[in-house]
């Protein structure tokens, strides 16, 4: 076995770190094998120059079926060598017996990240750091795939980090056109749509105002929740929207009630939204 940096042997315990997690970024190549298989023997040398040559582009994972009985048996391995390539967490694609190093590395090629792939890869890792440096990645991969959607939803979600809202509005109206939107981009709409409400109730500080100047106005309640959420301040509208819900009825009952579940709709903290979500029945009810 070639001791290489782009090679790893693991194991049940450290699977889950060592394939599943780096697969979400780079391809992971996992190779099932064992000492007495002779063709396992004949494929390895091949495997492990090809690692060499890709020079990080995938992990090459040797896996022993004799000492890894479990992982075997979980990829319902019955014959070997098999191969199979491990992209965000999920088998791609795989072969068994021996192949060529010619046909190997064409395999391998095959499964490579495209252009476009890379681009988008490249834009996730600077989200964090720079929206304005994503964005251009993501115009540089939606110019070589225009329809690609990974690459539409991920630019629509930096615009919205650098406040291009009705850009980002334009690109989730087109996307809708196909019939349905994925759970991502319905949180973006959901968060244009609370900006804009926000914008038309006014500055936080307008809204408290015209609450203080009336506290019985369930109307200005609203608006104030609104604008609250426009802001990040989720919690606090949330638990103004529970308020009105409480005091209300008709009309205004009902557009709470439509506001609240538009801002769970914009949080990803699964328990914050289960309770609320069960506030709401709570007082609705």
């Amino acid at each position: 076995m070639a001791d290489s940096p782009w090679t790893i042997v693991p194991t049940s315990e450290n699977f889950e770190t060592e394939v599943i997690a780096r697969s979400m970024t780079t391809p992971v190549v996992v190779d099932f094998w064992a000492t007495w298989c002779a063709p396992c023997l004949q494929l390895a040398p091949i495997l492990d120059k090809l690692a060499a040559e890709f020079a990080g582009k995938f992990i090459l994972a040797k896996i022993d079926t004799d000492k890894q009985p479990d992982l075997a048996a979980a990829f319902g391995v019955q014959s070997i060598p098999l191969v199979v390539i491990v992209k965000d967490g999920q088998i791609a694609d795989g072969f068994q017996g021996v192949k060529s190093e010619a046909e190997v590395r064409a395999w391998i090629q095959k499964q490579m990240p495209s252009p476009t792939e890379q681009l988008i890869a490249a834009a996730v890792a600077l989200e964090g750091a720079s929206a304005k440096e994503a964005e251009v990645k993501y115009r540089e991969a939606l110019l070589l795939t225009p329809t690609n959607e990974v690459a539409q939803i991920g630019l629509a979600r930096v615009l919205c980090l650098l406040e291009k809202y009705e850009e980002a509005h334009t690109i989730l109206e087109e996307l809708g056109k196909r019939g349905y939107l994925e759970p991502e981009a319905e949180a973006l709409k959901a968060k244009i749509e609370l900006h804009a409400a926000a914008e038309e109730s006014g500055s936080v500080e307008e809204a408290r105002r015209a609450v203080a100047a009336n506290p019985s106005d369930l109307a200005a309640k609203l608006l104030l929740a609104e604008s609250l959420a426009g802001v990040g301040k989720n919690t606090e509208a949330l638990d103004l929207c529970l308020a009105v819900i409480e005091d209300s009825a008709g009309p205004v009952r009902d557009k709470t009630k439509e506001v609240m579940l538009l801002i769970l709709s914009t949080i990803n903290d699964t328990a914050t939204t289960t309770v609320y979500r069960r506030k709401l029945a709570t007082v609705w009810y």
